[in-house]
């Protein structure tokens, strides 16, 4: 079994971002079916107001053009209730692997709203409905494609169990060097 790397790209609120998983599978073909439970999941815990607009999966070998892309074209499932916090707010989701070895982590821009939060920590609804949609993928991942992948750890390591934090996680956007001054 080979690693691949799925990112998925998204847009809202004027900026761009991506996530990006680690799929094990035995081609880049067998990765395709493995494509939509994540996509499935991040948006059922993303606002209306993200667009998803497409998935790549590729291999991990640099420089090459062993790759696709799928379309997505699509928008997040929940409706804001409140208004939006600023997108560098985020919610982290460390995810348990098998054997030993530090648990992958993942920060997803949902984006917060204020009725989400409050003292800093993210509401227990929210929490829980981003925990069981991230488990939810790892068993449909599994399961897609006849059993031929699975979403790993970049060393290889299956994803079990996914635990969402209650801290609100702060990440930039973007990260650009500053130039020197001349």
């Amino acid at each position: 079994m080979a690693l691949f790397i799925l990112q998925i790209f998204k847009e809202g609120y004027g900026e761009k971002w991506s996530n990006t998983y680690t799929l094990e599978a035995s081609a880049l073909a067998a990765c395709l079916p493995l494509v939509d439970p994540v996509v499935d999941m991040e948006k059922s815990i993303h606002k209306e107001g993200v667009e998803f607009t497409y998935a790549r999966v590729s291999d991990m070998v640099a420089g090459n053009d062993n790759f696709f892309t799928k379309p997505i074209n699509d928008f997040g499932d929940v409706t804001a209730t409140a208004p939006i916090l600023p997108l560098f707010n985020t919610c982290r989701v460390d995810i348990d692997v098998e054997g030993f070895g530090r648990p992958s982590r993942k920060y997803y821009r949902l984006p917060l709203a204020e009725d989400e939060v409050a003292n800093a920590l993210i509401g227990g609804t929210t929490l829980s409905g981003v925990e069981a949609a991230v488990t939810g993928a790892i068993t449909a991942v599994d399961t897609a494609g006849g059993g031929d992948g699975e979403l790993v750890d970049p060393d290889g390591q299956s994803w079990i169990v996914a635990t969402a934090q209650q801290k609100i996680q702060m990440r930039q956007l973007h990260r650009r060097r500053r130039r020197a001054a001349p």
